[in-house]
């Protein structure tokens, strides 16, 4: 199993309470991670690791849907 990218404190703290609160993340962003990904890349500048880890995880989860 590969090992998952390292966020920093801060980043750990926000996604806890995301977490916390997903069975209300419906409201956000009319429930599509497309689009709150796109307010994200909008608004902030990736790294290139971020965009090649992005690419990696996207393409293994394809793989195992079978697309």
């Amino acid at each position: 199993m590969k090992t998952l990218p390292q966020i920093s404190e801060a980043e750990f703290e926000v996604m806890k309470i995301v977490w916390e609160h997903r069975t209300h993340q419906h409201r956000f962003y009319d429930g599509n991670l497309s689009n709150m990904l796109s307010a994200y890349i909008d608004h902030d500048k990736l790294s290139e690791t971020e965009i090649n880890t992005l690419r990696s995880l996207l393409s293994g989860d394809a793989q195992k849907k079978g697309n």
